[in-house]
């Protein structure tokens, strides 16, 4: 890590008091992206926390990854790690939007299922303000609606998903070559990561794929409900969108990828490149003078983690390295209860 990327992560800090999220705003001026001369650095709100994964790194891996690829200051709101119920108190605020040009949804949290708390989130995206959506905010705010797969956050995002298989490796491949999110970028295969279904087997029509993804695993004969491992098994191949775009309420650009479960794969340069390009797309800023292509990955053991309060006790790791209850195709439970 440059000293630049070391000065810059020294600086995230973070502080929840009293339950209304505080930050450092940290300054595109500690990475290595620089805004160009007369240029103002993209403000991005970065809501992060919740439930199954290593928010405390992860928070600080995806602003360190992008601030060195695009003039990007953060403000975060870090709350509720172990949590499938946290409400992020950023979104108590009337008008939490304002000051913002973009708000990255990091957070997972299902089981918040209010319909005037989610309205009132939507709503900054309704006035227009763009959107990324990482990984597991794809499983938010499983509210009205969620038994038919048509939920507010669903038609947000611009994709149903209700779960995903074992962690293993997912091979990414590009299929819209045209759009300039995915210019200069090429496919690859992962770490062990979750695949998430497409259960309406479709995006929404306002949406567009970006890239899809395959996982191969092995099926095992069942044995009083279980897989009976000491028999042969079969390999099957599943394949899901992984990325896109959505046009929210006709105007509004959202960037969604639903790869990002492991600090691997979130310090992965392929991986912040195509976040970061999304982003700026996301902004109307992704060009030569914004964005600053890097293969650099992030140094996850130098990573020092983002405190956090409001935490319960991390679930108990599976083989893989993740969370516990990962389901055995696409189809299982994830996230909080359905």
């Amino acid at each position: 890590m440059n000293r630049k990327l070391r000065s810059f992560a020294a600086a995230l800090t973070l502080a929840v008091v009293g339950g209304v999220c505080t930050s450092r705003v940290a300054s595109a001026e500690d990475a290595a992206a620089k805004p160009a001369a007369g240029a103002k650095p993209i403000k991005a709100l970065l809501v992060t926390g919740g439930c199954c994964h290593d928010y405390a790194k992860q928070t600080v891996i995806l602003q360190q990854g992008i601030a060195a690829r695009a003039a990007v200051e953060f403000t975060v709101c870090h709350e509720g790690d172990g949590k499938t119920s946290q409400r992020h108190s950023v979104y108590e605020k009337p008008d939490w939007w304002k000051g913002y040009d973009v708000v990255i949804h990091d957070e997972c949290s299902a089981d918040v299922k209010d319909a005037a708390f989610i309205d009132g989130i939507l709503k900054a995206h309704k006035e227009g303000v763009p959107a990324v959506v990482l990984h597991c905010a794809m499983h938010n705010y499983r509210g009205e609606g969620f038994d038919k797969k048509d939920t507010a956050w669903f038609r947000f995002t611009g994709l149903a998903t209700t779960g995903h298989g074992a962690q293993l490796p997912i091979s990414i491949a590009f299929t819209d070559k045209e759009s300039p999110i995915t210019q200069g970028l090429g496919d690859w295969k992962t770490v062990n990561e979750e695949l998430y279904n497409n259960v309406l087997g479709k995006l929404a029509d306002t949406a567009k794929p970006l890239a899809r993804g395959k996982q191969t695993r092995t099926v095992y004969p069942k044995k009083d409900g279980k897989e009976d491992k000491t028999q042969p098994g079969k390999e099957t191949t599943d394949e899901t969108i992984v990325a896109w775009t959505n046009e929210y309420e006709g105007k509004t650009k959202v960037f969604a990828t639903t790869i990002g479960h492991n600090n691997d794969t979130v310090a992965d340069a392929r991986y912040l490149n195509l976040v970061t390009r999304g982003l700026l797309w996301s902004v109307g800023k992704l060009d030569d003078a914004h964005f600053k292509a890097s293969d650099a990955n992030v140094d996850v053991k130098a990573v020092k983690p983002d405190p956090v309060k409001n935490t319960e006790p991390a679930k108990k790791a599976d083989a893989g390295g993740g969370p516990a209850f990962q389901p055995v195709g696409l189809d299982g439970k994830c996230c909080g209860a359905e």
